[in-house]
């Protein structure tokens, strides 16, 4: 069995708890982020350059032994940390507090080289074949459960990117965790391409009519919550898991135990029949007209395989780019991420 009830679980009254520990001010700003009715921060160039230099400079001061995979990267691919690991996301990420950001940016890196391998974690997260870091299984994968992790193509009311989960396209007896998980790094970095997800988060709709704990792979959880916790450079601005199975309540403490503070605390339950769901979901700017039709009754219907060809396209052009700007830094000057 892939789902432990044994596992470490996190309570009903612990997650009360924890919120209740938050400020009044933390509780404002999440309902703000759940309804979409937050303000975006003034990002001035003369704040944006402060902390970018405070950046560099907490960077500089950590030993090189504690940051074996991001020295690595900038050995190998120094434009590649430039374009996929820009500072200013890991700032956004974190409310601009910078020790928490170049945590998560060195973490970035050792979770990258971890997750995809010494032969692939320095390559870009592309669709482009051997040229770019998604293993050939992972192709298979996005294929085989296209809706399992996706970026919708149109944003809710409020302007925000929203990120599809549907579990119920996964049967973890046939797709394997760590894919799953390399997948879900190449559909955030997508999202991550719009800096609006950069600023405000990307609102989660989650599916969970599972029928069966074959469908839910504790292990592969901890790999995504891992990854949104420590590493990669975005939050949730608020999750709606929907239609969720009998066996939910019992699934949901261990699933919480694995996520972090900020991302369960934005974390709810829509339940109801089909049409009841979509209301819901359209109280929080989430307009039937961008939902999935299948599984959810919205309008969007998914070519999977002509969404990979245009992806396959903006990266070839991407990939080019850098290139030519490879080509450039080679002839300058000697000079680090900090340029």
């Amino acid at each position: 069995m892939s789902f432990s009830f044994t596992a470490p679980q996190f309570t009903v009254q612990q997650h009360e708890e924890e919120r209740n520990a938050l400020s009044e001010e933390e509780r404002d700003r999440i309902e703000a982020e759940i309804r979409g009715t937050s303000i975006e921060l003034d990002e001035s160039p003369e704040m944006i350059e402060t902390l970018l230099r405070e950046f560099h400079e907490t960077l500089e001061s950590i030993p090189e032994s504690n940051k074996v995979e991001y020295l690595e990267a900038m050995n190998r691919c120094p434009q590649l940390v430039k374009t996929e690991s820009d500072p200013i996301r890991f700032l956004r990420s974190e409310g601009f507090r910078v020790e928490n950001a170049v945590q998560r940016f060195v973490y970035y890196w050792s979770m990258r080289r971890r997750l995809f391998g010494e032969d692939k974690a320095f390559l870009p997260l592309t669709l482009l074949g051997d040229k770019g870091a998604m293993h050939d299984v992972d192709y298979e994968t996005i294929k085989g459960i296209p809706e399992y992790y996706f970026v919708l193509p149109n944003k809710d009311d409020h302007g925000r990117v929203v990120f599809l989960t549907d579990k119920t396209r996964v049967d973890f007896r046939k797709y394997h965790r760590n894919s799953v998980t390399r997948v879900f790094w190449y559909m955030m970095h997508v999202a991550l391409e719009q800096e609006v997800a950069q600023k405000r988060g990307v609102v989660v709709v989650a599916v969970m009519r599972v029928t069966h704990l074959g469908q839910m792979d504790r292990r592969q959880q901890v790999l995504t919550f891992q990854s949104l916790g420590k590493a990669l450079p975005i939050r949730i601005a608020a999750a709606h898991m929907c239609h969720p199975p009998s066996f939910f309540s019992v699934v949901w403490p261990v699933l919480a135990f694995v996520m972090d503070t900020r991302t369960r605390q934005r974390c709810y339950i829509r339940k109801g029949t089909e049409y009841q769901v979509l209301v819901q979901l359209n109280k929080y700017g989430i307009s039937t007209a961008i939902l999935p039709k299948a599984r959810l009754g919205g309008d969007y219907i998914l070519d999977i395989d002509n969404w990979i060809e245009q992806r396959r396209l903006i990266e070839t052009e991407r990939m080019y780019n850098d290139a030519a700007a490879d080509a450039a830094d080679a002839d300058a000057p000697s000079s680090s991420i900090q340029d």
